[in-house]
């Protein structure tokens, strides 16, 4: 899937809001550079929250071709306390959005089990093991509550996990001239094209 920059001058409006969606839609997705040097949004995980988290711990290596992923703790270390800190609560909300749909996932596996056991029973009375002090009514709602919340808060993490990933992104930028000049001291092998793309953000942060 590869994105070029729309001309919304050549499209009606329908089309206009069509093409945007589709846009918003693909960032939600991670960045490769083909050879030539085009932009390519691609599934790097199955889930579509994976692909979102992917978008911010890939950024690095596809803006700056550092590995962000590896140098993960050394970047934000250079990077602003203040949005270190919003990061990190926005994805301790995230984290919390995520369990709460865990457990709600958890809820309906298990009575989607007990319904199962209830419909055996039913067959066969011989091979009832366990008899519960609620009928199968209370699994049915209990299973369709432990959906509805596994669901709900799934989507709930979409966008703190797209906002998680601006504050990343910000971070990054701000952080990545300081991280290029101290890499050398480790890795004196650090590619120099890395360090100029470092040295032109920060020009264009200062307002050069």
């Amino acid at each position: 899937m590869v994105v070029y920059a729309p001309r919304p001058a050549s499209l009606s409006a329908s089309q206009k809001n069509s093409l945007y969606k589709r846009y918003e839609h693909l960032r939600d997705f991670p960045i490769r550079r083909d050879e030539d040097g085009r932009a390519e949004h691609f599934a790097e995980r199955s889930t579509l929250l994976g692909n979102i988290i992917a978008t911010y711990e890939l950024y690095p290596e596809a803006t700056y071709g550092v590995d962000g992923v590896f140098y993960w703790y050394h970047i934000l270390n250079f990077g602003p306390e203040s949005l270190r800190k919003d990061f990190a609560d926005q994805i301790a909300f995230i984290e919390s959005l995520v369990l709460t749909s865990f457990a709600g996932f958890l809820v309906a596996l298990v009575h989607a089990f007990v319904l199962f056991g209830f419909a055996i029973g039913m067959w066969s009375r011989r091979l009832v093991l366990v008899s519960l002090a609620f009928g199968p009514r209370m699994s049915v709602c209990l299973l369709l509550f432990g959906i509805t919340v596994w669901i709900l808060f799934y989507w709930a993490a979409l966008q703190p996990g797209r906002d998680a990933g601006k504050i990343f992104r910000i971070l990054v930028d701000i952080a990545m001239p300081s991280f290029t000049g101290w890499l050398p001291s480790i890795s004196p092998s650090v590619n120099s094209s890395v360090t100029q793309k470092a040295k032109t953000f920060k020009t264009y942060l200062r307002g050069d």
